[in-house]
C-alpha cells in the first residue's frame, strides 16, 4: 500500500457509516499477490507446514504489550462525566478483557525483512511461508485486513458506547440528560458492526516495517463464523505456494522432508541468503515442481 492509499484506509475504518464490506470491496486494490508468515521450528512446525495449519491467538501472546490495547478518550466527554479513578480502573478491565477475547492471525506482504526473520524465525534458522491470496477462501479473505499504523491508540469510546447503549437507556435513563438520550437512540446496530474490529487493527507507527495484514477473529467469531473449536486453528494448506527457509538453516536431514512434502504438493522451495554487498535477503530456488 502506497501513502495515499494507507490514509484512504485509515480514514475508512474510522468513518463509523462506512461497513467492512465496503472496505473488502477497495481492499481488492490494496492486497498483494502473496502474503507470509514467519515460523521457527517449534513442535508444530510439521502442522504449520505440512498441514497448512494458522494458529490464532489473542495480542496477550504477542511481543508488542499495546497490541490489542486502546484508549476510551472521547467516553466521559460524550457521558458528560468525570473520568475518576474508579471509571479508569473499570476501563482498565474491560480493556484487558476484550484484549484476551481477540483471537489474531498475522500475516506480512514481506519475504525478506531482516528484522521479522530475527524476531519471529529462530534468528533466521527458522522458515517463513508464503500463501497465494488469490487462493484464499473467501471467507477468510473477508476477514484479512491490513494493519494501519499510528502514533496514537485508537479510541475505542463509540464502540464502548454501543457495548454500554442498552444498559445506559435501561437503568441510568432517568439520569441521562435529553441531548445524550437522543444520542443514544441514535446509534444503530450497524454502526457497532462498522467498527467492532477497528481495536484490532491499529498498531504503533513502530512496526510499520512488518507491512502486517491480520486475520481478525475473537472467541464468539471462531464458534459461530470459522467453526473453530478451542484450538483456534484455520486450515491454510491450499493457499501455500512456497516456503523460504532461513539464511541460518542448516539442517540437511529436514530439508529432505521438506523437499519430498514440496514434491507431492507441487510447492516451491527457497533459501534466503546473505547479501555479499548490502544489508538484504535474497531468496534462492532449491526446487520448483515441473511446469
Amino acid at each position: 500500500m502506497n501513502k495515499k492509499d494507507k490514509k484512504r484506509y485509515k480514514n475508512l475504518l474510522l468513518d463509523s457509516t462506512v461497513s467492512y464490506d465496503k472496505i473488502n470491496e477497495e481492499k481488492r486494490n490494496w492486497l498483494p499477490k502473496y502474503i507470509y508468515r514467519y515460523y521457527s521450528f517449534n513442535s508444530h512446525w510439521e502442522q504449520n507446514l505440512f498441514e497448512g495449519i494458522v494458529h490464532c491467538e489473542s495480542p496477550c501472546c504477542y511481543n508488542d504489550p499495546f497490541d490489542g490495547w486502546f484508549a476510551f478518550t472521547m467516553l466521559p466527554q460524550i457521558l458528560d462525566i468525570e473520568l475518576t479513578d474508579d471509571i479508569r480502573q473499570d476501563i482498565l478491565i474491560g480493556n484487558a478483557v476484550i484484549r484476551k477475547q481477540l483471537k489474531n492471525a498475522c500475516f506480512s506482504e514481506k519475504n525478506d525483512s531482516i528484522l521479522m526473520w530475527s524476531h519471529y524465525s529462530s534468528k533466521h534458522a527458522g522458515f517463513c511461508i508464503e500463501y497465494d491470496t488469490t487462493l484464499i477462501p473467501e471467507l477468510i479473505w473477508t476477514f484479512l485486513f491490513p494493519v494501519a499504523y499510528t502514533k496514537t491508540l485508537y479510541d475505542a469510546s463509540l464502540l464502548r458506547l454501543g457495548i454500554m447503549k442498552e444498559k445506559l437507556l435501561k437503568d441510568y435513563k432517568n439520569s441521562l440528560s435529553r441531548s445524550l438520550i437522543a444520542y443514544l437512540d441514535s446509534i444503530s446496530d450497524d454502526y457497532f458492526v462498522n467498527i467492532c474490529l477497528n481495536p484490532t487493527l491499529f498498531k504503533s507507527k513502530e512496526w510499520e516495517y512488518e507491512a502486517e495484514w491480520r486475520l481478525c477473529s475473537n472467541d464468539n467469531m471462531d464458534q459461530q463464523i470459522f467453526s473453530l473449536n478451542a484450538d483456534h486453528n484455520i486450515d491454510m494448506l491450499s493457499c501455500i505456494s512456497a516456503v523460504y527457509l532461513g539464511a541460518e538453516f542448516h539442517d540437511s536431514k529436514r530439508l529432505e522432508g521438506i523437499k519430498d512434502w514440496a514434491i507431492v504438493n507441487r510447492k516451491r522451495v527457497y533459501q534466503m541468503e546473505k547479501s555479499a554487498s548490502s544489508f538484504s535477503l535474497n531468496a534462492m530456488l532449491l526446487y520448483a515442481p515441473e511446469l
